[in-house]
């Protein structure tokens, strides 16, 4: 864990029982989400589909 006195390992070990709200974890994820440079913002969506795929919808099986 790279601890250098016991405090320190009882502080990490304590935090194992640390439980976020969903209001908590969506904060989290919006301010870790990278904001995509201009040109890939350009091909989401139906500008994928139809560069991609020609504009048919490809769907799993």
């Amino acid at each position: 864990m790279g601890v250098s006195r016991v405090s320190q390992l009882a502080d990490n070990i304590a935090t194992i029982d640390l439980r976020l709200s969903p209001g908590h974890l969506a904060a989290l994820d919006a301010a870790g989400r990278p904001d995509l440079p201009m040109l890939y913002g350009l091909f989401g969506g139906d500008l994928r589909r139809q560069v991609v795929f020609g504009g048919a919808s490809v769907l799993a099986r």
